[in-house]
């Protein structure tokens, strides 16, 4: 699917009137940023096991996230019960399917710019990992404010779409397609 520009700014005012895109989109930005191999990465073995790797989100897809230099992280997330994970639940009518919080990750020890975007089952703690679709490779963030915008955004279907990603569950993947 392709969108004009005014299509797609037609599309974000409509569904997201109280975060409009920040910054303007400009024909080079790419959608994601670099590739890291699976080696490269502290990724666990089960997570997403045929993923070559990760990708990193690129400037388009947090241009129209609405991140971009001088914007506050967005509101109303805390620290998780163990480090290095910050959670936001979302009220009753934000919730996307069952997925009632949205979760950011840190993948290594402290030092690490590379953070997992998630949600949760708020009942059976199941998740879900943000991806693009051809071979459900995770797509990551390099700073917890840009997951954290990620997470908000891409939380809703008709904004997966506009960048080929989707969600899925990263233990359960049965092979390439």
């Amino acid at each position: 699917m392709s969108f004009e520009r005014s299509d797609l700014m037609r599309l974000l005012d409509a569904c997201w009137d109280d975060q409009p895109v920040t910054a303007p989109l400009k024909p080079d930005d790419e959608i994601f940023g670099p590739f890291l191999e699976r080696s490269e990465v502290a990724i666990p073995p089960d997570y997403f096991p045929y993923a070559p790797g990760v990708l990193f989100a690129g400037p388009r897809m947090l241009k129209l996230a609405g991140c971009k230099p001088g914007v506050p992280c967005p509101s109303c997330w805390e620290r998780g019960a163990n480090p290095g994970v910050w959670v936001r639940c979302c009220l009753p009518f934000e919730k996307v399917e069952r997925y009632g919080n949205l979760q950011v990750r840190q993948s290594g020890d402290w030092r690490t710019k590379r953070w997992a975007v998630e949600r949760v089952d708020y009942s059976t703690g199941k998740i879900r990992a943000l991806v693009f679709v051809i071979d459900s490779v995770p797509v990551w963030a390099q700073s917890r404010r840009e997951a954290m915008f990620l997470a908000e955004f891409y939380r809703e279907d008709h904004a997966l779409h506009l960048v080929g990603c989707c969600w899925k569950n990263p233990r359960h993947e049965t092979g390439r397609h």
